[in-house]
C-alpha cells in the first residue's frame, strides 16, 4: 500500500520535477494547458510549516498535479528521491 498524497510528499515531489528538469532529465511535452497550470501555481506556507501546492481559486492543476506525481514516482523507481519522507513506502 502506498503512502497518502500529502503536502509533505506533493512540495518533495515538486523539488522533484525542479531538478529533473533543471538537470535535463525529464522534459516536458508541448501542451499549452500544462505549462499554464505549472506556472500558475501557488505556494502557500501552512502551520506545519510545509507548503500547500495548488492551483489558484477557480483554476484547474490536474495536468501539472499528475506530472509532480510522475516525477515522484519516477524518482522512487529510480532510487533519487531527494527528500526525507515516506510517499510511496511501502506500510505494513
Amino acid at each position: 500500500m502506498r503512502s497518502p498524497w500529502t503536502n509533505e510528499s506533493k512540495a518533495e515531489a515538486v523539488a522533484t520535477l525542479r531538478r529533473f528538469l533543471y538537470q535535463g532529465r525529464l522534459e516536458l511535452p508541448r501542451h499549452p494547458e500544462l505549462a499554464s497550470q505549472l506556472v500558475s501555481l501557488e505556494q502557500r506556507p501552512l502551520p506545519s510549516g510545509w507548503l500547500r501546492i495548488a492551483a489558484p481559486p477557480g483554476q484547474h492543476d490536474d495536468y501539472a498535479t499528475a506530472l509532480i506525481a510522475l516525477a515522484g514516482h519516477l524518482a522512487l523507481a529510480l532510487g533519487s528521491w531527494g527528500g526525507g519522507g515516506s510517499y510511496g513506502a511501502a506500510t505494513a
